[in-house]
C-alpha cells in the first residue's frame, strides 16, 4: 500500500502510571554483554539459566547489552548458557558470576567462512525473494496454531540523552489461542504486577499523550499520522508483531505481512550466521520508492532458518529523508526461538522517535534593584554574552514609556543573570514595589543562550520511546483459561491485578542497569518501596509496641521559605531514629515528593539515605502556577507506625511580580536551637562580601558540627520566618530526650 507523505504508526499513549516499585535485590547478577572484536553491547541476546539440563529460568539482555539475574537462582543455579544470533554460544558456571559488581561478558561472533560453504548450494539455487516468500508461505507450519501460553516482562520508557526516563514495568500472562486466530481480539492477558520505577527519572512533559500529528503540538511524531487502533501500551506492541499479526494489517510499510512484506520491498541474500548450530539465511531488504515516496524509506533484516524455512529475527526500521540526512522514526525488533518442533516469541521491541515541546531559553525573574538603579533578568539557562550585553534587545516601559538604559553588566555570582542599569534621572522610582509592578512593561529580543536558541522561542526535545516484551516462561499446553484478564482499551495502570503470589515465582522484572557505557551501575535499592496512597502496615501482630524500638522519623530543611517557577527548591533531609544506633540498620530509602493543594504529586525524588541524612533538589517548571504546595517525605518503614511520622511542609510558589509582604523583625544573633551567628559588621554597602562567624552548640554547651542553609538577602525581596523547625524540637521521640544529650551528632 502505497502512503503518500505521512506514514501510519501504531501508538499507545503513555499513561501516568501507579506507584507500586519492587526491586531486584542487592543480590542479582548484573552482567553487560559486547563485542568481541568491536566492543560494541550485544543486545536482545537469550540468557538461560540452568541447573544441570534443568531450565530455571531465563532473561533477554537490554538494547544496550545489560542484564540482570535474579537473586533468588542464585543459590540453586549451576550456570548461565548466553545464546544470540551471529555469536558463539558462551556457558559461564556460577563460580565466575559475581554480584557484587557489573560483570561483562564478551561474546564471539561466528565463523562466517564455514557458514558460507555450508550454504553454498542454496545461494546458487534460491533468491532471497523465494527464501522469503518460503518463509511467509510456511508460517503455519512452522508457528503454533494450538492454543498456548507464556509469562513475559513488559516495559516502556523514554531515552533522553541516552538515558532512562519514565520507565514501567510488568509481569503478564499472556493466553494466545494460536496463529490461526487473531491476536488482538482472542488473545487473553491477566497482569501480575505492575510498577512505576522511581529509580530513575520521571519527565511529565515527555509523558503526555501525544497531541499532535505534524509541527505544532506539545509532543508529536514528524511526518507520521497516529493510527487510532484503540488497544492499551501492551496491545498496541503486540500489533508491532508482523510474524504473529502475518494476515493482519500491523505498521507502515509491512503492512499485511503475507500480502503487502514482498511487493514493499527489494531484498538482497547477506553472509549466512549461524544460531548454537543452526545456520540460518541472512537477508537484509529496503523498501521500493514508489511505495514510501520521496520523503520516507524503510530497511532491515530477517533471518530465516535453511531448510524448514522457520523466521527467526525481524528487524524493521523506517527513516525521515530530512536536509540530506536520514532520521529514524521508528524500528521494530521480533525474535522467535525453537521450542520442540514450533517456533515462539523471545521478545519484541519497539522504538519510535518523537520531538516533545521543552521550555526554551526564557526569562525566569526580572526584579527590580532602587540601590542601583537596575534591573536584575534572570534566564533558565546560560545567555550568550554578545547578544546579552546588546542594548537594543531590550525594552523596559513605566506606564508606556520606554527608560533609557545606561548600560548592561553579567553578574559576577550567577551566569544567568544580567544586570540591565538605567539613568538615573529616568529611574527616579518611588512608588511600592507592588504597585510598581503593574506599571512597568518589559519586553527581550534576539538573546541567545549559550547553546544557541533564541529567548521567548517554542523549542522541542527529540526523545525516544521504547516498548519491550521478553518472554519467561513458556507453557506449551496451558489450563483452561480462567480468572480476570485485563481490558486491552484501558491502560495498565487501571486494570486488575490477578491474585497470584509472585513473591515464590519464578518470575522477575529485568529492569535496566543504570550507569556509564562501562558498565558501573549505582546499586539497587532494597525492596521496600510501595506508594503512600496505598500503603497500610505492612506488620500484622497483636501489637506494634514490639517493634516501637525501630521507629524513625523525618525532617526536611529548604533553602528558602518560598520560590518562583523556574527556581530550584533545594533540600536536606535529617532522619531521626528512636534507637540511634540502628541508623545504619534500618531505611536505607527516602521518598521526597511536591504535591500541590488537590494532594496531586507534582514532583519527587527517591534519595539513598546515608548516615541518617539525604539531599536532593527539585527543578520548579517554569509553568508552575502559583499557589501553594507541600514537600512531603517519609520511608516506607515508617508507614507501619502510621502518618503521623510522616514529615510535611508548606512550600509557598509566588507569582514572578508578587513580593511577599515584609514585616518589622527583631535582628537576633543567637537562636534557642544553641546556634549562634555573628556577622564582621553591622550594615554593608552594596557588593560588598558578607563575612559569617557560625557557632553551634549541643545541649551540654559543647560545640559540635552540623548540616546548615545559609542565605544573605534584602528584608525588601524576602520576608523572614519568625520560626523555623529544628527535628530535635519538633520531631522528637518524648521518651527518648536523654538519648539526644548522649549523641548530639542526630
Amino acid at each position: 500500500m502505497k502512503l503518500s507523505s505521512y506514514l501510519i504508526v501504531v501508538l499507545a499513549l503513555t499513561f501516568r502510571p501507579t506507584d507500586f516499585i519492587h526491586a531486584q535485590g542487592s543480590n542479582a547478577i548484573q552482567a553487560k554483554l559486547i563485542d568481541d572484536k568491536t566492543n560494541n553491547p550485544v543486545p536482545f541476546a537469550t540468557i538461560r539459566v540452568m541447573q544441570g539440563k534443568l531450565l530455571l529460568g531465563g532473561v533477554i539482555s537490554n538494547g544496550d547489552g545489560g542484564f540482570q539475574i535474579s537473586s533468588r537462582y542464585t543459590p540453586v543455579m549451576d550456570y548461565i548458557e548466553i545464546s544470540c544470533i551471529g555469536y558463539t554460544t558462551k556457558i559461564l558456571s556460577k563460580n565466575q558470576l559475581s554480584n557484587d559488581r557489573v560483570i561483562v561478558i564478551k561474546l564471539k561472533p561466528t565463523n562466517v567462512q564455514l557458514q558460507e560453504v555450508v550454504v553454498s548450494a542454496h545461494k546458487r539455487k534460491l533468491s532471497a525473494n523465494k527464501i522469503v516468500a518460503y518463509a511467509i508461505h510456511n508460517i503455519s507450519k512452522n508457528f503454533p496454531t494450538d492454543p498456548f501460553s507464556y509469562v513475559a516482562y513488559y516495559r516502556d520508557y523514554q531515552k533522553e540523552q541516552n538515558e532512562y526516563v519514565n520507565l514501567n514495568e510488568a509481569i503478564v500472562c499472556i493466553f494466545d489461542e494460536g496463529f490461526n486466530e487473531n491476536d488482538f481480539s482472542s488473545t487473553l492477558i491477566k497482569l501480575y504486577q505492575y510498577r512505576q520505577n522511581k529509580d530513575f527519572q520521571r519527565d511529565s512533559i515527555t509523558a503526555m499523550a501525544y497531541d499532535g500529528n505534524n509541527l505544532n503540538g506539545n509532543k508529536f511524531i514528524p511526518t507520521a499520522t497516529l493510527s487510532s487502533f484503540g488497544g492499551n501500551e501492551l496491545s498496541l506492541l503486540r500489533i508491532h508483531d508482523a510474524i504473529r499479526n502475518y494476515n493482519t494489517n500491523s505498521y507502515s510499510y509491512v503492512n499485511v505481512f503475507n500480502q503487502d512484506f514482498i511487493k514493499n520491498h527489494a531484498f538482497q541474500l547477506e553472509k549466512p550466521v549461524y544460531l548454537n548450530d543452526i545456520p540460518l539465511h541472512h537477508i537484509s531488504f529496503r523498501s521500493f520508492y514508489f511505495v514510501t515516496g520521496a520523503e520516507h524509506f524503510a530497511k532491515g533484516e530477517i533471518f530465516i532458518e535453511q531448510g524448514n524455512y522457520a523466521i527467526h529475527k525481524l528487524i524493521y526500521a523506517t527513516y525521515l529523508k530530512e536536509s540530506g540526512q536520514e532520521k529514524l522514526l521508528y524500528s521494530t525488533q521480533v525474535e522467535y526461538a525453537r521450542k520442540d518442533s514450533l517456533m515462539y516469541l523471545n521478545y519484541i521491541s519497539f522504538n519510535n522517535f518523537f520531538k516533545s515541546k521543552n521550555e526554551g531559553f526564557k526569562v525566569l525573574d526580572v526584579l527590580l534593584d532602587r540601590a542601583a538603579n537596575s534591573f536584575i533578568v534572570t534566564f533558565n539557562h546560560p545567555p550568550d554574552k554578545i547578544s546579552l550585553l546588546n542594548p537594543t534587545n531590550y525594552d523596559f516601559k513605566l506606564e508606556h514609556k520606554s527608560f533609557e538604559i545606561d548600560h548592561i553588566a553579567l553578574s559576577e555570582f550567577n551566569e544567568k543573570e544580567a544586570h540591565v542599569f538605567f539613568n538615573k534621572e529616568d529611574f527616579n522610582l518611588s512608588e511600592k514595589t507592588s504597585e510598581l509592578a503593574k506599571k512597568i512593561q518589559f519586553n527581550f529580543k534576539n538573546i541567545k543562550d549559550d547553546k544557541g536558541k533564541l529567548v521567548n522561542e517554542e523549542a522541542y526535545e527529540p526523545v525516544s520511546q521504547f516498548r519491550e516484551l521478553f518472554l519467561q516462561n513458556l507453557d506449551q499446553n496451558p489450563k483452561p483459561f480462567t480468572g480476570s484478564f485485563i481490558a486491552k482499551e484501558m491502560p495498565l495502570r487501571e486494570n486488575e491485578i490477578d491474585s497470584i503470589d509472585l513473591s515464590v515465582s519464578t518470575y522477575w522484572m529485568n529492569t535496566p542497569l543504570r550507569g556509564d557505557s562501562n558498565g558501573d551501575v549505582t546499586n539497587l535499592f532494597p525492596d521496600d518501596i510501595q506508594s503512600i496512597k496505598q500503603a497500610e502496615p505492612k506488620l500484622d501482630l497483636p501489637g506494634q509496641s514490639n517493634i516501637a524500638p525501630l521507629e524513625e522519623k523525618t525532617y526536611v530543611q529548604t533553602d528558602k521559605p518560598y520560590y518562583y517557577p523556574g527556581e530550584r527548591l533545594w533540600f536536606k533531609a535529617f532522619v531521626n531514629y528512636r534507637t540511634p544506633m540502628l541508623k545504619d540498620s534500618l531505611s536505607r530509602v527516602l521518598y521526597v515528593e511536591l504535591l500541590n493543594a488537590k494532594g496531586d504529586i507534582q514532583l519527587y525524588s527517591t534519595l539513598r539515605i546515608e548516615n541518617g541524612a539525604a539531599n536532593g533538589n527539585f527543578s520548579l517548571p517554569a509553568s508552575l502556577p502559583p499557589g501553594n504546595y507541600f514537600l512531603r517525605a517519609y520511608t516506607n518503614w515508617m508507614l507501619n507506625f502510621g502518618n503521623d511520622n510522616i514529615f510535611e511542609k508548606c512550600i509557598p510558589v509566588l507569582n514572578l511580580f508578587e513580593r511577599p509582604e515584609v514585616t518589622e523583625v527583631d535582628t537576633i544573633s543567637s537562636l534557642n536551637s544553641g546556634l549562634t551567628i555573628t556577622p564582621s559588621k553591622t550594615t554593608y554597602e552594596p557588593r560588598e562580601e558578607v563575612k559569617l562567624e557560625i557557632e553551634l552548640k549541643n545541649p551540654d554547651g559543647k560545640t559540635t558540627g552540623g548540616d546548615l542553609s545559609v542565605s544573605v538577602t534584602d528584608l525588601g525581596q524576602v520576608s523572614p520566618l519568625p520560626k523555623e523547625e529544628t527535628i530535635l524540637a519538633d520531631y522528637p521521640f518524648d521518651e527518648m530526650k536523654n538519648i539526644y544529650k548522649a549523641d548530639s551528632s542526630l
